[in-house]
């Protein structure tokens, strides 16, 4: 293989346009900095859980949020399948 492969959590999340859409979800679970989104509208839309990283989490200090915890983010296409990028709880 001459891909070198990127240590997990180090990989450059993809380009946003400025004005790219807010989706909401709920957290299925988020454990050791990784986690899922389940997006709304799952069921009647076909959509898929989203992937997040701690990193990916848009709030100050200790970055973290909990299962059933609303939460809004910008849904993208990642190198290994859909992940949330600028994750925000809900207000």
């Amino acid at each position: 293989m001459d891909q070198e492969a990127e240590p997990m959590g180090q990989s450059t999340p993809p380009e946003l346009a400025p004005d790219a859409a807010r989706g909401s979800g709920v957290v299925k679970w988020f454990s050791k900095g990784i986690g899922f989104v389940e997006q709304d509208g799952k069921e009647e839309k076909g959509l898929p859980d989203l992937f997040v990283h701690y990193s990916n989490i848009d709030m100050e200090g200790f970055k973290v949020v909990y299962p059933k915890d609303r939460v809004t983010f910008v849904a993208a296409e990642g190198k290994r399948g859909p992940i949330a990028l600028k994750v925000r709880k809900a207000e």
